[in-house]
Formats: C-alpha cells, sequence, structure tokens
C-alpha cells in the first residue's frame, strides 16, 4: 500500500495483493456411509441390494492464486466534505463439490471490478450526516448453485461458474441530530442486477426452459443412452437470484 499526496486537497492511494491459496479435501464417506471403493448390501424391493459407494475421487487438491488491485482518489476540499473515486479487484476462491460426476468436482474463482465515485459529507456544525455513492460491479466466472451433471442421491445441487454478470446502482445515507439525545437515520439503495452472457446449463438439462415440446423423452432418440436435451439455456437479463432493486431503511435513536 502507498498513498502520495499530489496537493493538500488530493491523495492517491495505490493497494495491491497477491494470494496464494492451497486447498485439499478428503472424502470420507458418501450418503450411504460408505468410503471410496466400498461396497454396502440395502434392502429392494426384490431383497437385499449391494450399493456401490458414490465417491469417484477420494482425494482431491487445487492451488488458487490471483492478484487484487485497488486505485483510489480522495479530494477533500475542507474538513466536512470530501469526493472519492475508486477501482478494484475482488476474488472469491474456488472450490470442490461432492459429486458423482468428475466433471462437478471442482469449480473456479469467481472475479469482479468494482467502479465507485462517492462523496462524504456533514453540515451544520455536525449535525446533518449526508453519504451518497455511484457504482457499477463487472463480475465473471459468477459462482452459483446448479444442478449436477449427473443425477445422483449423493448430490442434488453443486456450485458451478454459471457466467458473468453487472450491477449498476447507488445509494445514499443520512443522519441528521436534531439534539444532543434523538437522531433520525434515512438511507436508500437502487440496484440493476443482471446475468451478463450467462448459461444456466441445467435449463436444458433438467427444467427445460423454453423447450417448445409438452412431452420430454428419457433420451435423445438420435444418440441412445444420452438424455435429450431441449431448452433456452441463456439468462441474459435476468436479473440475479436473492437481489431487491429497491431498499430503503429508517431508524429513530
Amino acid at each position: 500500500e502507498a498513498s502520495y499526496n499530489i496537493t493538500d486537497e488530493i491523495t492517491l492511494r495505490l493497494e495491491a495483493r497477491y494470494t496464494e491459496e492451497d486447498r485439499d479435501i478428503n472424502r470420507l464417506t458418501d450418503i450411504f456411509g460408505l468410503a471410496a471403493g466400498e461396497i454396502g448390501y440395502g434392502e429392494g424391493v426384490f431383497g437385499d441390494v449391494a450399493i456401490e459407494s458414490t465417491i469417484v475421487v477420494q482425494e482431491d487438491d487445487e492451488t488458487f492464486d490471483y492478484f487484487t488491485p485497488r486505485i483510489s482518489i480522495d479530494w477533500a476540499w475542507s474538513d466536512d466534505n470530501m469526493v472519492y473515486a475508486y477501482v478494484a479487484k475482488g476474488v472469491k476462491s474456488g472450490g470442490f463439490n461432492n459429486s458423482t460426476s468428475t466433471a462437478d468436482l471442482t469449480y473456479d474463482e469467481e472475479e469482479n471490478w468494482t467502479f465507485e465515485l462517492g462523496t462524504k459529507n456533514v453540515f451544520f456544525d455536525n449535525q446533518l450526516t449526508l453519504n451518497g455513492a455511484l457504482f457499477y460491479v463487472d463480475w465473471s466466472d459468477m459462482q452459483g448453485q446448479l444442478s449436477p451433471t449427473v443425477q445422483s442421491q449423493n448430490s442434488n445441487v453443486v456450485v458451478g461458474n454459471i457466467g458473468d454478470a453487472t450491477n449498476l446502482g447507488f445509494e445514499i445515507e443520512s443522519t441528521w441530530r436534531f439534539n444532543t439525545e434523538w437522531s433520525i437515520d434515512l438511507g436508500y439503495t437502487w440496484i440493476d442486477p443482471e446475468y451478463d452472457d450467462a448459461n444456466y446449463d441445467a435449463a436444458q438439462r433438467y427444467y427445460y426452459y423454453g423447450c417448445p415440446l409438452d412431452v420430454i423423452p428419457d433420451e435423445d432418440p438420435n444418440n441412445p443412452g444420452e438424455p435429450f436435451l431441449c431448452g433456452d439455456t441463456n439468462v441474459d437479463g435476468n436479473q440475479l437470484a436473492r437481489t431487491s432493486e429497491h431498499m430503503a431503511i429508517g431508524a429513530i435513536n
């Protein structure tokens, strides 16, 4: 981290971090309590049946390394008012799944670049605090829950890299201290998070979203033994799951 005072009012800051993360996993037992390669027996419709362990890879390891810089500039033209801008890169590390499909056992890092322009202010002899910010976030390889490539009792969902996303928004917050005992807090946030260049391939494998057929065959007639894939996997423009466009807060203290 380094900072440089361009003038008495303007400060430039440069920050950088390099991370190398080693992760490993040892899958001891599956949902049936069976270790890798172990065979158990359970009761079926026609008597005892052999159950083979669903662990396909017992031990796994991955190394995730990434560089995360941040550049910011502050302009404090008075003791009570400032404007700032920054750009920063963030990373969420990859990891492991439990699945009978080797394609689903690991997933990669998620990255984003955040751009923010904001201001922080106090007025009327510190009675009023008023802050605001405009921001834009550009995600790549976003992590999310997916149906596994191969359905099994060992994994109902897995974590995967489902594609890219963007988020544009602004927020404003204020505190009014109208005497020595009471204050009011008000805040509002608007965001517009959307998938961008993202493909939710589970829609084609299991949900058949947008498929024009009323009845979906179990297997592809042109490729016996292979699943019949039908539907629209493109989720571009859809709002990110578990997000709210409008958020507000009000409090009396």
